[in-house]
């Protein structure tokens, strides 16, 4: 079986204190480079994620604000 997305929350798995690893941040990209996806789901909102972590082009699609946005 090939998973073709990865999901995953951003506080307490992407970001540690409000701010991304870097070393998530690289396993992302390596992610990315072999073809797949990568939806970031969080409760945040988005101009408070965009604060925090402005590189969010590194994600496919985005789930915030619990699913309201």
């Amino acid at each position: 079986m090939r998973y073709l997305a990865l999901v995953t929350d951003y506080d307490g798995v992407v970001a540690a204190q409000g701010r991304a690893s870097s070393a998530a941040v690289a396993a992302i990209e390596r992610l990315r480079l072999s073809g797949r996806r990568v939806i970031l789901n969080t409760g945040r909102r988005l101009a408070d994620l965009l604060a925090s972590f402005p590189n969010v082009a590194l994600f496919d699609l985005i789930v915030g604000e619990n699913g309201a946005v």
